[in-house]
């Protein structure tokens, strides 16, 4: 059953074919998580140690996936056939930043990290989605920072 099923709704390629998104939701929705946005994307990395030259490690459908499981938000890429090509987390003080209308890049747990997006549309929807992830993740911070509050609890707004 999809969690959307129960009232959330995963976000879709417009650029996908039915079938292909809903492979994708199986996949999320498998690994108990919810696609809050999803683009077609060329992931990036730079060579470390020096983290200045970059490369291309794989295409795919980059997903920003809220998991339900280990509470924090992950980019996920993952290909056509629903499999993992590359996952990292969502973090705190999370600095996202604009090359052009398509390149956006951040620094990542062992090297820098780029998205070229195939779409425009699709850049602009993900980088909505991402400062509402981090959003959401310095409230969640603020709220266990806080020696008063007792209740851990955070809702989402994911819309």
């Amino acid at each position: 059953m999809h969690a959307d099923s129960v009232s959330i709704k995963h976000d879709r390629s417009k650029y996908l074919k039915d079938f292909e998104n809903e492979k994708v939701i199986d996949y999320i929705d498998a690994n108990s998580g919810i696609l809050t946005a999803s683009a077609i994307a060329q992931l990036y990395l730079t060579k470390i140690p020096q983290n200045t030259e970059w490369y291309k490690k794989t295409t795919g459908l980059l997903c920003l996936v809220r998991d339900l499981n280990r509470r924090s938000f992950f980019f996920r890429l993952v290909n056509l056939k629903a499999q993992l090509l590359w996952e990292e987390e969502l973090y705190t003080n999370f600095c996202y930043n604009k090359v052009t209308k398509n390149f956006y890049f951040f620094s990542g747990y062992n090297c820098n990290v780029g998205f070229n997006f195939a779409f425009e549309d699709e850049a602009v929807k993900f980088q909505r989605a991402i400062e509402q992830a981090v959003y959401s993740l310095e409230k969640f911070d603020q709220i266990r920072a806080d020696p008063n509050n007792n209740n851990h609890r955070l809702t989402i707004n994911l819309s």
